[in-house]
Order: structure tokens, then C-alpha cells, then sequence
């Protein structure tokens, strides 16, 4: 098993789980968040009820990353006025829940027909920083943590090939160290 292959080597790292660029979602710039939507969704579970990822990786044309598109930047790009208000939207609103949840219902179908046009990069999170292939897998983790990640960007001398995620980790470590004897 892989967890096996990483916890046997000299210095347990990243290398072995990362996801390579061609099987984690990603998105140019350019191209139009209804694009982004479909690509997560097509990373479904087999059953079609779980997404595999929360975000995409956000590329230029020499698949350099710019950004990071999540779920949460998605979601925002569709409906701005209720999930970046300050003020709850269904605040002390439970009587009139069900008129407010179809009125609001209504209007995010329309806001998110409106925006699936919009570019990636205008709802894109910049990069914070990308972790080399050969990083130790507690450090890796210590950054995720610390940044509030779910996943860092993989380089191999200089070039992006592909992403870690904190499952990934979580599974590596949970399996070799964890388990119940």
C-alpha cells in the first residue's frame, strides 16, 4: 500500500500522494465559472452525492497556477448579497422561513444564471504558497493547519505537477499511527 511505501521511506514525504495535475481539477483563468461548477461536480463520489475536492486549481496558459477557486469563492460569485453580508440573512427568521428560503431560492437560481459567464480569475483567491515534491509529510500537514488549508500546490523544480490534500495526509498518518491494535 502506499502508506506503507511513504512511512518505510527515509523521510516520509509528500511525493507518493500527491495529486498529479492531470487528475486534480483545474480551471485557466479565463475560462468561465460555470466551467469551474462543472468540474467539481464531475469529481463525484460514485454515487454522485460527495465531491471529491473543494477547490480548483487556477491556471494560465503555461499552467503556472494564479489561484485557487473554491466552493466557498464560487458560491460567493452567485448569490454576493447574502454571503458576504455582515448580517445574517435568516436572522431571528424562523416563522417566515419557508417564504424567505423560496424567495431567496429564487433569486439565487437567478443570480447564479447570470454569473455563469464571469471569469475564473475575477472570483480566484491568489496563491499563498506552493510546498516542493520533497516535503516532509508532518510539515506539510503543520502548513494546512496553520493556514486553514484543505490542500497545497505540488512543485518539482519549479514546475507545478500537481496538489496534496489533508485527507490524503489524514490517511497516510490515521492508517500507520492511529489505528486501533
Amino acid at each position: 500500500s502506499y502508506q506503507e511505501i511513504v512511512m518505510n521511506a527515509d523521510m516520509p514525504t509528500i511525493c507518493y500522494i500527491v495529486y498529479p495535475l492531470s487528475r486534480y481539477p483545474s480551471i485557466h483563468r479565463d475560462e468561465p465559472i460555470g466551467t469551474a461548477v462543472n468540474r467539481l461536480l464531475n469529481s463525484s463520489s460514485y454515487d454522485g452525492i460527495h465531491l471529491h475536492f473543494d477547490e480548483l486549481l487556477v491556471l494560465n496558459r503555461s499552467k503556472e497556477l494564479v489561484g485557487h477557486l473554491s466552493i466557498r469563492d464560487i458560491i460567493c460569485c452567485f448569490f454576493p448579497s447574502v454571503m458576504q453580508s455582515s448580517t445574517p440573512v435568516f436572522s431571528g427568521k424562523q416563522e417566515q422561513f419557508t417564504e424567505l428560503s423560496s424567495l431567496l431560492g429564487s433569486n439565487f437560481h437567478k443570480e447564479c444564471r447570470r454569473q455563469l459567464a464571469q471569469p475564473a480569475e475575477r472570483y480566484m483567491t491568489a496563491p499563498k504558497n506552493s510546498i516542493p515534491s520533497n516535503t516532509h509529510l508532518l510539515h506539510a500537514l503543520e502548513i494546512m493547519v496553520k493556514e486553514n488549508r484543505n490542500s497545497l500546490p505540488v512543485l518539482e523544480s519549479n514546475i507545478l505537477i500537481g496538489a496534496v490534500r489533508i485527507n490524503d495526509i489524514f490517511r497516510v498518518l490515521g492508517t500507520t499511527y492511529c489505528t486501533a491494535l
